[in-house]
């Protein structure tokens, strides 16, 4: 068994192709939209370069109203062991629902039909966000041997510079995936194992 973490042919095919309209999370519910193309081209990317992007997950009220617990969040600076700093929220609202709506068997499944990885059976995760001049170094979050998939998903109501995610094999320094976030609600779904690594630049 293995948990979700929440927290590819190359950039230019991600640029060209996400996977829009297959996965919506409401409050209440998570909608699968079964489509054999789609999903065909998504697990070829995922096999090729670790990662899948996936456009506009988050439901738009569930989405409005995660932005809003946010805008009066407070922010607590916490060390990420070998990787540098970020500030995680506290109180911590916005991640509990976070994690209740993305612990449902629905996405489970979809996700073990992405990537490949062993049944999934937990989650974990918080609302994080860096600051000027604040970055994550390279690092593997296998801090929990039991995490074998990973998901970022942009919260952020405003435009920002920065915050560019990057994945890599280890002792290698050409990129398999960078991305920035710069659509709310649009999640990054990426492999986690003992040879990739990704930083936040």
């Amino acid at each position: 068994s293995s948990d979700l973490y929440f927290g590819s042919r190359s950039e230019w095919l991600h640029a060209r192709y996400h996977g829009n309209g297959m996965l919506k999370i409401s409050a209440t519910t998570t909608d699968v939209v079964e489509n054999p193309v789609q999903l065909a081209i998504l697990r070829d990317e995922f096999e090729y370069a670790n990662t899948a992007v996936m456009q506009d997950i988050l439901e738009h009220q569930l989405l409005n109203k995660i932005q809003l617990i946010l805008e009066s969040a407070q922010f607590k600076l916490r060390e990420v062991p070998h990787a540098g700093y970020q500030e995680i929220s506290e109180g911590d609202r916005a991640s509990s629902i976070l994690n209740l709506v993305l612990a449902r068997s629905t996405l489970y499944r979809w996700l073990e039909n992405l990537t490949g990885c062993p049944p999934l059976v937990g989650i974990e995760g918080s609302v994080m966000r860096l600051s000027r001049g604040q970055y994550l170094n390279w690092h593997d979050d296998l801090n929990n041997e039991r995490r074998c998939v990973g998901i970022t998903i942009c919260l952020s109501n405003s435009p920002y510079q920065g915050g560019q995610f990057q994945l890599r094999q280890k002792n290698s320094a050409d990129l398999l995936f960078s991305y920035l976030h710069t659509s709310p609600g649009t999640a990054v779904i990426f492999n986690i194992n003992r040879t990739l690594e990704h930083c936040v630049d």
